[in-house]
């Protein structure tokens, strides 16, 4: 992920939520997230929720969008909320294309590199 911004805290997203991360426990999927700088000090725990490792996006770099990519999806969302909403007018984009993928996981470890360890 990049740009997290807590929004699948959403109480309307409960019971995905909890669904979801069973399976991926189950899978022993482990996620590699860059939140939102404010969610260091908004939502930590909500970061630490997560299998895996997770850091944050200098705060001149906190957007109302964030990016997940996983095997040969990216999936866009534009105007999400800090900790908890998902606004009624979200717009979500699923690109499926293994080249894509795999240039948006090259940028996400720049963006990595870029950002400073917990």
């Amino acid at each position: 992920t990049i740009g997290g911004d807590g929004s699948w805290n959403d109480p309307r997203l409960a019971g995905f939520l909890k669904q979801f991360m069973r399976e991926a426990k189950q899978k022993k999927i482990t996620f590699h997230l860059l939140f939102d700088h404010e969610m260091r000090t908004e939502n930590p725990a909500f970061a630490e929720g997560f299998a895996g490792t997770h850091r944050f996006l200098p705060p001149q770099f906190s957007t109302p969008a964030g990016i997940d990519i996983f095997g040969d999806h990216v999936v866009i969302l534009a105007n999400t909320a800090l900790n908890r909403i998902v606004e009624e007018k979200i717009s979500i984009t699923v690109i499926v294309n293994h080249l894509i993928a795999d240039a948006f996981r090259t940028w996400f470890k720049l963006l990595w590199q870029a950002s400073p360890a917990k």
